[in-house]
C-alpha cells in the first residue's frame, strides 16, 4: 500500500472520528425504530417518570402500528436497549433554560415530563405530522384504539375530552395562568390523552419563543386551537378521562381510556378480565 493511500485513509478515518464527536447525542437516548414505523407520520408519547417493565410491555403493542417516543422524566432511568422504542431522557435544566416550563402547575415539580414532551416535539422531533400525549396512569384496554381514531379523524389537529370556555367554568382555578400570555376567552379540557398536530405544536412554539414560557396544558392547547382556527374532536373514546375517580374491573370497558388508574398492576388485570368477559 503506497504511502499517499494510507495517509488518505487515515486522514478518512481521524475526520469520521471528529465527526462522530461533535454529533453523538447528549440530552437524549434514542433507539431505532423499525424502517416501516419511521414514515409514519402519527406517533405515541408516553409520559413517564420511569417506565415499569410491566409498562413497557403493553407499549410493545404500540409500536406495531406506530413508532412509540417514551419520556422519561427521571433522566437516569434505565432502560432497556433492545426495545423498538425510543427513550428521551432530558435533564431538567434542558427545559429551564430554554424556558420550556410551567406547562403543569398542577403538579409540584417544574419542570415535568410534559415540559420535556413539548421541548422535544417542538425543538429536536419535528418530522412527525401528529403525537399522540398519554400520561402513564391512563388505561388502555386494547392498544387499537390509537389506530382507530386514527383512521376516522385522519387529519384533526386536536382531538381531547372536552372544550369548556372560562365564562362556563369561572371556579377552574388554574384560568390565571393564560393571563398575560394569551387572550381571552380561554378554553380547557383534560389532556391526559390527547393528540396534537404538527400546525398544533408549531402554535405552541411560536407562543414560547414570544413569550419565554408554556402555559398551562389544559388551557394552552384548546385556546390556541379556537384562536388560529384549528380542527377539534371530543370522541367518545376520551369521555372516561376524569380529573379524580375510581375505577375498577366492574366499570371499563374495551372501547374508552380511563383515567386514571395510578397502579399499573391493574392495568393488566383490567386488560384480563375484559378479554375473559369477551370470550
Amino acid at each position: 500500500m503506497g504511502k499517499g493511500l494510507s495517509t488518505s485513509i487515515f486522514l478518512l478515518i481521524l475526520g469520521l472520528l471528529v465527526l462522530a464527536y461533535f454529533f453523538k447525542p447528549t440530552d437524549v437516548e434514542s433507539f431505532q425504530v423499525e424502517p416501516f414505523q419511521s414514515q409514519s407520520k402519527i406517533v405515541i408519547c408516553l409520559l413517564c417518570v420511569c417506565p415499569t417493565d410491566r409498562v413497557l410491555n403493553f407499549a410493545k403493542n404500540y409500536a406495531a402500528t406506530h413508532p412509540v417516543y417514551i419520556v422519561c422524566d427521571d433522566p437516569n432511568c434505565v432502560t432497556p436497549t433492545d426495545l423498538p422504542f425510543t427513550f428521551v431522557k432530558l435533564t431538567d435544566d434542558v427545559c429551564r433554560t430554554t424556558n420550556y416550563n410551567n406547562s403543569n402547575p398542577a403538579i409540584p415539580k417544574r419542570p415535568s415530563a410534559w415540559d420535556k414532551a413539548i421541548y422535544y416535539f417542538c425543538e429536536k422531533a419535528t418530522t412527525p405530522d401528529y403525537v399522540w400525549f398519554i400520561e402513564e396512569d391512563v388505561f388502555v384496554p386494547r392498544e387499537s384504539l390509537f389506530k382507530e381514531l386514527d383512521e376516522r379523524y385522519p387529519t384533526t389537529d386536536f382531538i381531547m375530552k372536552q372544550h369548556v370556555k372560562d365564562t362556563d367554568d369561572p371556579s377552574f382555578e388554574f384560568w390565571y395562568d393564560g393571563d398575560g400570555k394569551m387572550e381571552r376567552p380561554f378554553y380547557r379540557s383534560l389532556v391526559c390523552t390527547t393528540r396534537v398536530s404538527r400546525a398544533m405544536l408549531n402554535r405552541v412554539k411560536e407562543l414560547h419563543d414570544s413569550k419565554k414560557t408554556l402555559v398551562f396544558i389544559e388551557i394552552m392547547f384548546n385556546t390556541l386551537a379556537v384562536k388560529y382556527g384549528l380542527t377539534m374532536e371530543m370522541p367518545n373514546e376520551l369521555q372516561s378521562i376524569i380529573f379524580r375517580h375510581t375505577w375498577t374491573e366492574d366499570t371499563v370497558n374495551n372501547d374508552q381510556f380511563f383515567h386514571p388508574v395510578k397502579d399499573t398492576a391493574l392495568h393488566d388485570t383490567y386488560r384480563e378480565r375484559l378479554s375473559q368477559s369477551s370470550e
